[in-house]
């Protein structure tokens, strides 16, 4: 029998308390990489993510969601909730020898069950907590509401993502499909509580991590901050030399995007093209000139585009250095040649969603490798293995708590 690889984070373990989306996805990539995480949902209903499809068979049942399914993956998970009488006693013992907890509560609410940081590292100094709110824990808006729309607009990224190439000018602020901010706040999250694993390591102590959604959103935007510091200038507002040179075409069957930011790329995308005789003019020469005549440079553009496929204009561009991608649908990312060589997607098969393939990591590792080793957990599968082999309740405590809505 080959023996199988130790992970690279095989030795943590993690609570997790959270729904939807950051938390739960934080906690996931962690558990992909080998952490051990235990995920903690409400009593009967279980996390709100398991009433979001697409389910199975298309009828919604919370073990049948392919969402909670894909953001689960790798975790045991018991029910619990520490709001009833004796339930933060039980939370304080699963976490009394974890690593890392991973919360998402608002601000307050852990503080009012008596397990704040404060409270927590009494009883394990090691313990990192990494908090994951819309706002942070500090400052005016931390006892805001707010949804992934909410916090890609507040930290200013959709006023940038707009549609640039309208005759009455740019159109109104744009937000990207799913949750981007959520997600982009989950991998920020993961890779601060790695960091603060790291530290205790030397020093022997945890901390506790305030990540801000808002502040993950805006943190990828900082060319717009220093464009606005300089030169005065809010990105969004006009098309500029970069937006012409990046163009969304249709094409025969779709979408590219064409990119000739630079001159020599801009050279190679006209030699892609075949250098056509609107391509020698004078406006053409200079990326200004380009900008300032981007409506005509579009339309001129398209011609060629709606005369081609494209996987024909992408591999035309590319044989001449030129960066180009087609406009990928879910059919075309499922059926990627590239992804499907470096094994993108991994098959799973759980109990209720079937045989399914989930996307992997966004990176390979040569000695410690990425795996799915487990389905997402059924509401409370876990429940006996933790709270009676672990915590060594008994059957009649563990039937108490049940009644009494604790676990």
């Amino acid at each position: 029998m080959t023996q199988q690889r130790k992970q690279a984070l095989s030795d943590l373990r993690i609570i997790e308390f959270g729904e939807m989306v950051a938390a739960p996805f934080c906690a996931k990539l962690l558990a992909d990489l080998g952490a051990e995480v235990i995920k903690v949902e409400r009593p009967e209903r279980g996390d709100v993510a398991r009433r979001y499809g697409p389910f199975k068979d298309g009828a919604p049942h919370p073990e049948r969601s392919g969402f909670f399914a894909y953001l689960n993956t790798n975790k045991l998970g018991v029910t619990m909730s520490p709001a009833k009488s004796g339930g933060a006693e039980i939370f304080k013992k699963l976490v009394a020898d974890a690593d890392v907890l991973v919360e998402s509560c608002p601000p307050g609410v852990m503080s009012r069950l008596g397990l704040d940081y404060a409270s927590l590292k009494r009883i394990n100094p090691r313990l990192v907590v990494t908090s994951i709110t819309p706002f942070g824990q500090t400052g005016p808006y931390s006892g805001y509401r707010a949804f992934d729309l909410n916090v890609w607009h507040a930290g200013g990224i959709g006023y940038i993502w707009r549609e640039r190439f309208l005759e009455e000018g740019p159109g109104p602020p744009l937000k990207g499909a799913g949750t981007i901010a959520d997600f982009h706040t989950a991998a920020s999250a993961a890779i601060a509580t790695i960091c603060a694993i790291f530290s205790r390591n030397s020093t022997r102590k945890g901390q506790h991590i305030d990540v801000s959604a808002q502040e993950c959103v805006a943190s990828c935007i900082g060319a717009a901050f220093a464009n606005y510091q300089i030169t005065g200038r809010v990105m969004g507002r006009a098309t500029d030399t970069r937006s012409a040179m990046m163009q969304l075409l249709p094409c025969k069957d779709g979408s590219v995007q064409l990119t000739g930011r630079e001159e020599f790329q801009w050279q190679a995308l006209m030699d892609a093209m075949g250098n056509p005789e609107w391509s020698k003019d004078d406006w053409c020469q200079t990326k200004q000139g380009r900008a300032d005549n981007a409506d005509v440079l579009r339309l001129m553009m398209m011609e060629w585009t709606m005369a081609h496929t494209k996987d024909e204009i992408v591999k035309l561009a590319q044989n001449n250095r030129a960066p180009a991608s087609k406009m990928a649908d879910m059919r075309d990312v499922m059926a990627d040649e590239h992804l499907r060589s470096r094994d993108f997607f991994v098959e799973a098969d759980h109990p209720q969603v079937g045989v399914a393939e989930y996307p992997s990591a966004a990176y390979t590792f040569s000695e410690t490798p990425w795996s799915i080793r487990k389905t997402a957990p059924l509401l409370g599968e876990h429940n006996e293995d933790i709270f009676s082999g672990r915590l060594k309740y008994t059957a009649k405590q563990l039937a108490e708590l049940t009644e009494a809505g604790v676990i």
